[in-house]
């Protein structure tokens, strides 16, 4: 095998892989139990693409807070709330 033929394989490994991580992302992302305009974390009123793919690193838990049925937002990472939305 050439050194040609073995860079041009090892460029496909590695487009490959980085298709298959990209699309485990969006799964990810894309099966919570939120929606896009919630994944707004900045609260702008535009989910921008960092934003979306940011959102498979959040969690979202219910929680009541003073009598209030809310919605809390968690980072993975380190257990912070990202936000917290109440009726």
């Amino acid at each position: 095998m050439t050194r040609q033929v073995f860079l041009k394989r090892a460029m496909l490994v590695f487009l490959a892989v980085l298709m298959t991580l990209f699309v485990l992302r969006l799964y990810s992302v894309l099966a919570k139990s939120y929606s896009i305009q919630e994944m707004d974390w900045n609260s702008d009123g535009t989910t921008t693409i960092a934003e979306f793919f940011y959102s498979s690193d959040i969690d979202m838990r219910s929680v009541t807070l003073e009598g209030k049925e809310c919605r809390q937002y968690v980072a993975f990472k380190d257990a912070a709330v990202v936000r917290t939305d109440c009726q």
